[in-house]
């Protein structure tokens, strides 16, 4: 122990039973910043069974208060490697919503170039009688640049975002769904915008036909790319805008 609030912890954990043969090592300093809310900084070193450094995560901070918690890291092949992968991941819970972020940035060296990538979704529960709606919202967002010119930040308590360049595409999503009291799915309605591929996609469950239909768009014209009716089981049919059609296996198109 550091100091009151301060603490040192050291994680081993091994290959065998005998705990001969290191597999990897957490090492933290752990703060209680109040009486609710704390900090883990440190790193996890990564061994092969003879012993060398095959991975390790450094700048690993993990927040948590009574209603979030914010990982964080920096993923390499050693202590002295450039990271390959940043990552951030987080979540705020009230009692009747929540909401969770997930980024991430690759450095891919042999291409010379970053690709990263945030969403975050967010759901507020909404009890009627004899219904519970769900409604979500959320956003989503892709990013390249140069070889190690994108990074994350943290925002917020358990929110993350990309620095270093501009979204280079973007999604978005809402709607709710609906449950009756006993937990059957009683209706849906979302919404998907897709910037890369342009086009909205609108669904919407029927309870009564246990079918999901829904409409794909183009988002500049408006004009209908396709139109489609799926079960719950994931089979049913498409009719594309020229007239032609298809069959929906296990969800997937057929071509």
């Amino acid at each position: 122990m550091v100091s009151s609030t301060v603490e040192d912890l050291t994680l081993n954990t091994y290959y065998d039973t005998a705990c001969t043969k290191l597999w990897w090592v957490g090492q933290f300093v752990v703060t209680a910043t109040t009486s609710t809310t704390g900090t883990l900084v440190g790193s996890y070193t990564y061994y092969t069974q003879l012993g060398s450094v095959y991975e390790y995560i450094g700048g690993v901070t993990i927040s948590i208060g009574p209603n979030y918690v914010s990982i964080g890291g920096n993923i390499a092949t050693s202590q002295t490697a450039s990271p390959y992968v940043n990552l951030g991941v987080g979540c705020t819970i009230a009692t009747n919503s929540s909401s969770c972020t997930v980024a991430a940035v690759d450095h891919l060296a042999t291409a010379l170039l970053d690709e990263a990538a945030a969403a975050t979704v967010s759901a507020a529960l909404t009890t009627g009688a004899s219904t519970t709606t769900v409604g979500i919202n959320g956003t989503g967002a892709g990013y390249t640049g140069a070889l190690n010119s994108l990074g994350l930040v943290p925002q917020g308590v358990s929110g993350w975002s990309v620095t270093g360049g501009s979204p280079s595409i973007s999604v978005s999503l809402a709607g709710s769904v609906t449950y009756t009291s006993t937990s059957a799915l009683s209706g849906e309605s979302l919404t998907l915008a897709d910037s890369a591929d342009g086009v909205t996609v609108s669904m919407v469950y029927a309870a009564a036909t246990q079918l999901i239909t829904g409409t794909v768009v183009q988002t500049s014209t408006g004009g209908v790319v396709a139109t489609f009716s799926v079960s719950a089981t994931g089979t049913g049919t498409v009719t594309y805008g020229n007239g032609a059609s298809g069959q929906i296996v296990n969800w997937a198109v057929q071509s």
